[in-house]
């Protein structure tokens, strides 16, 4: 279903996010599921997709579940499908790019709090305070069960402060209990997504249940808007670390030329420059 962007503008603008249903299509999300299973998982039985949530990874296992991802003409397809470029294109009012540095995520059943840290996309993105998440799940995610939580309206607040106690592997989560009222579950059916602004407080829970839970984070920013410098970094062990046109293998990326670049700096060290979002 195409998506009206003037709605799911409005959405963002005033509560930092949007859910955008039945957009991507099944038969798209099966061929990526399949082509991760035949690579990682060719001679277990079963269906490819609870292969995949059936599946335990060690933290190694983590990173070559992410080099599968660029392996695979479905991320690519993903990536560069032409209705959510043309969608993140009419919400940043110009062209876009895909960030090559993207998310694969397994997360397994657990009774840790998080399956991410609350935290704001930007600490960690930098570069362009405008850069929009695409959050992707390959399956049915409930709210109840194992979801992607928000805080409404978070991104007109600018950067929340920030601790360095954590209960996972993200440095300097914000300091926001599991159990605030402020949290806001979302399901997703087969096909839906999320839309975030990198300022929007998000987290996720671990699966309640017993398969894990698989998706996938593509970031799309103006092509004439800074990047950050590990935006081009590989998210996996690499010879060609710093060179996305050769470690993604994604025959569709077009790096922006000029391409500007700013050097990162440390997470709780990030100053957000004044009027640099039109969604606040």
């Amino acid at each position: 279903m195409n998506p009206d962007p003037a709605r799911v503008d409005r959405a963002i603008r005033r509560s930092g996010y949007a859910v955008v249903p039945s957009f991507i299509p099944p038969a798209l999300l099966r061929e990526f599921a399949d082509e991760l299973a035949g690579q990682l998982l060719p001679n277990q039985p079963g269906g490819s997709l609870r292969r995949l949530r059936e599946w335990r990874p060690t933290s190694e296992e983590q990173l070559r579940l992410r080099e599968a991802g660029y392996r695979t003409a479905a991320q690519h397809k993903l990536t560069h499908y032409r209705p959510l470029a043309d969608l993140m294109a009419a919400l940043l009012d110009g062209p876009v790019w895909a960030q090559p540095r993207r998310f694969l995520r397994l997360v397994a059943p657990s009774t840790d709090t998080y399956g991410t840290d609350p935290h704001q996309d930007y600490r960690y993105v930098q570069g362009a305070v405008d850069t929009l998440t695409a959050w992707i799940p390959l399956h049915l995610v409930l709210a109840d069960e194992s979801s992607l939580r928000v805080v409404q309206g978070s991104h007109k607040n600018g950067l929340w402060p920030i601790t360095d106690a954590t209960d996972g592997a993200l440095p300097h989560p914000v300091g926001i209990a599991a159990d605030d009222d402020r949290w806001c579950p979302l399901t997703f059916y087969p096909g839906d997504i999320a839309i975030f602004h990198s300022l929007t407080l998000h987290c996720t829970t671990p699966p309640q249940h017993d398969l894990a839970r698989l998706s996938l984070d593509v970031r799309y920013q103006r092509t004439d808007a800074p990047v950050a410098a590990s935006a081009l970094l590989a998210p996996y062990p690499c010879p060609n670390n710093d060179d996305p046109l050769q470690w993604t293998h994604d025959p569709q990326l077009a790096l922006p030329d000029p391409l500007p670049t700013v050097v990162n700096v440390p997470h709780d060290e990030v100053v957000l420059p004044d009027g640099a979002s039109r969604f606040v």
